[in-house]
């Protein structure tokens, strides 16, 4: 599966959130944990009007925070893994619906399991990453139909070792999220399998 580098097109505005049950309660809403904006790429400055050094160090510095950014995101404190609320959160956003006519784009670094009082993918007793178990359970919410139209999303699947996620981690659990997604009317990028 190929990367979604377009993600990462100069101008483009990078913003990082974290699916958080107590960021998610907070009155002021979800604000990313960083925002960043991808800088010109050094290799292709023209030397002769732009200065390739001083592009080369923007390019060094974005680089460094994102990937400090994405090194304190995966420090954070496992919990409840309010992965749907996030994404509905996210959607709801200034950044969102201010601008309707930029593109948007999801990169995901995740295990994809749901786990929140609403709904979780751990829930004994049922088939949980079943589509039509979360359709029973959350038909006439805001879950059911996300404002994602037109969002490219990519997920960075990270399989756990542990038994109980690797029995969930199957075909299923994908093809929920990409029911979930798609309802929304995004546009789904090749999943990335990564140690999780």
């Amino acid at each position: 599966p190929r990367v979604n580098l377009d993600f990462f097109a100069e101008g483009n505005l990078v913003q990082l959130y974290v699916a958080d049950e107590n960021r998610l309660k907070k009155p002021a809403g979800l604000n990313p944990e960083t925002e960043l904006c991808v800088p010109k790429d050094f290799q292709t400055a023209n030397k002769w009007i732009e200065n390739p050094e001083f592009l080369k160090a923007d390019y060094n510095d974005f680089i460094s925070k994102f990937a400090t950014a994405i090194e304190s995101l995966l420090e954070v404190s496992e919990g409840k893994s309010p992965i749907m609320e996030t994404f509905i959160r996210i959607s709801n956003s200034e950044n969102f619906q201010k601008h309707p006519d930029k593109k948007h784009n999801m990169f995901i670094v995740s295990d994809m399991l749901q786990n929140s009082d609403n709904y979780s993918h751990y829930w004994k007793g049922i088939d949980a990453t079943s589509w039509d178990t979360f359709e029973d359970k959350m038909t006439g919410t805001v879950y059911m139909r996300p404002r994602l139209n037109g969002v490219q999303w990519q997920v960075f699947y990270a399989k756990r070792s542990e038994l109980r996620e690797r029995e969930l981690q199957t075909t299923k659990l994908s093809n929920f999220w990409e029911r979930f997604f798609d309802r929304g009317g995004a546009i789904k990028r090749d999943w990335v399998l990564i140690d999780g």
